[in-house]
């Protein structure tokens, strides 16, 4: 698959906020137009301990472009997925299917409700249920890897989706009777096999 690559440059979004009217008239960091700042709310779940870290450096690079922003870890994992149900939200980080999963259940989702977030991506560029469709019926492997390209190029493309990062997991075993465990790819999974017993 062909992909375009975007890189960081902090000089082209400050010049894309200028052309778009944003400037700090009041010389207080943040972005203003029209008497209003460019501010946003960056809504995400609590559940994982180093999220909230994450955040904070999201946060950062906003505040760096210039924006004001404002953290909201959801009160529990209902809230944050009730948010990102109804759109309530600027900003959401969102846990979507693992890998493992992938790419049949995520690419399935995409124009349904089923994952909320996946849902929105339906309508970029030619990601139509139409497609998705066609590709859940096709048995043409040539057609089946066409329409991956075609998916995951306007994915990439049209829509944001930035992946962050998994966690780096810990596994604990009594040595007496296990002598390795190597870990899956795919963080949220154990790997049976991977256990090498003594």
């Amino acid at each position: 698959m062909e992909q375009k690559v975007f890189d960081t440059d902090p000089e082209g979004a400050a010049k894309l906020l200028e052309e778009a009217g944003w400037k700090d008239t009041d010389g207080d960091g943040v972005l203003d137009k029209n008497g209003e700042k460019l501010s946003v709310t960056i809504s995400f779940t609590n559940d994982l301990g180093t999220l909230s870290d994450a955040m904070e450096a999201v946060k950062g690079q906003l505040e760096g472009a210039g924006f004001e922003v404002t953290l909201s870890p959801a009160a529990d994992m209902m809230a944050w997925y009730m948010a990102g149900v109804t759109g309530s939200y600027d900003l959401i980080f969102w846990e979507s299917n693992p890998g493992v999963m992938d790419p049949t259940s995520t690419v399935s989702n995409i124009c349904t409700a089923a994952d909320p977030v996946l849902g929105l991506l339906g309508g970029f560029g030619r990601i139509t249920p139409e497609l998705i469709a066609e590709l859940d019926s096709t048995s043409d492997r040539t057609r089946v890897e066409e329409i991956y390209k075609e998916l995951l190029t306007d994915i990439s493309e049209e829509a944001l989706v930035i992946p962050i990062v998994y966690i780096n997991e810990t596994a604990i075993w009594n040595p007496d009777k296990i002598e390795s465990y190597e870990h899956y790819y795919d963080s949220p999974f154990v790997q049976v096999k991977n256990i090498k017993l003594k």
